[in-house]
């Protein structure tokens, strides 16, 4: 009779994540780093990030505005490719930069209202610590990309990236209902401040050991033409390729969509349905539930489908769920958005969420990965601007515009959430007409 050990030692995820082979405890290392990370920024960034602006007296233009600085940072990108092609061996800079994000965007935004009390000065010194912090981050994201697709052949890819996902999820999702909980308890007390400095304080001790854990995973060769690294190179190689140019198009089109209303949705959510942390955490707690839940079936939906057409499932799903958001009103909140979440947490988690994310990868070239992933990194960041710039813009010009379908009244965040679901129709239609272009040759 064969052992539990014996058994878990011949299972498929064992062999994706065991510490003995070094491409799966690189694997392994990832998927403890995406834990790490996701509970460092759950607890610095969306709903606890705009409650402590607002605890703050950030107001919504001002929120807006500083949404748009991590995609600014992505120039320095550029720069990746001269600095990090120099070393054969890149993990202690790339820790070195990694380090720098986390001490600047969370230790100093933690810092910023403790010993700036002017409202505009406050604005400001938040601008230049984000601003500094993923400029860090920009420097590093094409090197950890190219060191740890190593990790990531064709063959698991797709489980990676499923099991990746459900990861991110279970970290996220389940630290963050326990602080939303906690969140909701001091909510109007004198205490609510100080508890949303002590979450960010826990968060940058996260970061840490964050830096830590990906100093593990073994460095292999970087696949290099032998060219003198020159920043055109980013932009001329990546646009030569086709096909790799054409998957980080559809990749753009998703992130503006994606970001059209990001940076005005949370403030609706707590300012005008009066949601409590507490209640939309409990909804994405079931995110993770889902992503278990239908992750085989999505693994083969891709295998039997392909990526591509499995995006488009997925598309579709985002089309109406995203429409349907924008009529979420305090009158059918109670059951209509719960709804909606669900659906994109099937959607956007899975059957488009795993094929988006593999876009980057799917024509990525063996060689000067560096420059294709800068490339990849300055465009979608550039896309993400483009999207959060014009939600924040339409907000600001136009705070009072209104329509109603049927008896539903429609505010501008709201239209934003359709206006999303609509380039997203856009990106469905592109998909179709490119789709066999973009296949590898190999498949």
């Amino acid at each position: 009779m064969t052992s539990l050990k014996e058994r878990i030692r011949k299972s498929r995820l064992f062999f994706l994540y065991n510490p003995r082979d070094p491409y799966s405890l690189g694997r392994l290392i990832m998927l403890s780093s995406t834990a790490t990370a996701n509970l460092a920024s759950v607890l610095t960034t969306g709903l606890f990030y705009t409650g402590f602006l607002i605890d703050n007296g950030i107001n919504l233009t001002s929120i807006g505005i500083l949404t748009f600085v991590p995609p600014i940072t992505s120039c320095f990108t550029l720069l990746s490719p001269l600095i990090l092609e120099r070393f054969k061996k890149r993990k202690w800079l790339l820790f070195f930069f990694r380090m720098m994000y986390y001490s600047m965007y969370i230790l100093g935004g933690t810092l910023v209202p403790l010993f700036v009390h002017d409202p505009a000065m406050k604005v400001v010194c938040f601008v230049v610590v984000v601003f500094l912090g993923h400029s860090f981050n920009a420097l590093s994201s094409s090197g950890f990309s190219a060191w740890h697709i190593n990790f990531m052949p064709d063959n698991v890819r797709a489980e990676h990236i499923g099991i990746n996902s459900l990861v991110a999820n279970i970290s996220a999702q389940g630290f963050g209902l326990i602080f939303a909980l906690i969140a909701d308890a001091f909510a109007g007390t004198p205490g609510e401040s100080g508890l949303f400095i002590t979450l960010r304080f826990i968060a940058y001790a996260v970061g840490i050991f964050d830096c830590i854990l990906l100093l593990i995973p073994r460095e292999f060769p970087y696949g290099s033409s032998g060219e003198k690294p020159r920043i055109r190179d980013i932009f001329v190689k990546s646009l030569r390729n086709k096909k790799f140019a054409g998957c980080i198009m559809l990749l753009c089109m998703w992130t503006f969509a994606y970001n059209l209303p990001a940076s005005v949705l949370n403030y609706r959510i707590l300012e005008e349905l009066k949601l409590s942390y507490s209640y939309i955490q409990v909804i994405n707690v079931i995110y993770p539930i889902f992503v278990f839940a239908f992750l085989v079936p999505c693994q083969r939906f891709i295998k039997k489908l392909g990526w591509l057409e499995t995006m488009s499932i997925g598309i579709c799903m985002d089309i109406v769920s995203f429409f349907a958001y924008g009529l979420v009103v305090p009158g059918n909140v109670s059951w209509l958005f719960p709804t909606v979440r669900i659906v994109q947490h099937l959607s956007t988690s899975l059957f488009s969420g795993i094929p988006v994310n593999n876009l980057v990868y799917f024509n990525l070239p063996d060689e000067d990965r560096t420059h294709y992933l800068s490339f990849y990194i300055l465009a979608n960041n550039a896309a993400s601007f483009l999207g959060l710039m014009c939600g924040t813009w339409f907000v600001t010009i136009a705070p009072d515009f209104s329509f109603h379908i049927g008896s539903i009244h429609v505010g501008n965040i709201q239209f934003l959430l359709m206006l999303q679901s609509l380039m997203l129709l856009v990106m469905l239609i592109t998909v179709q007409f490119t789709k066999k272009k973009l296949r590898p040759s190999t498949m």
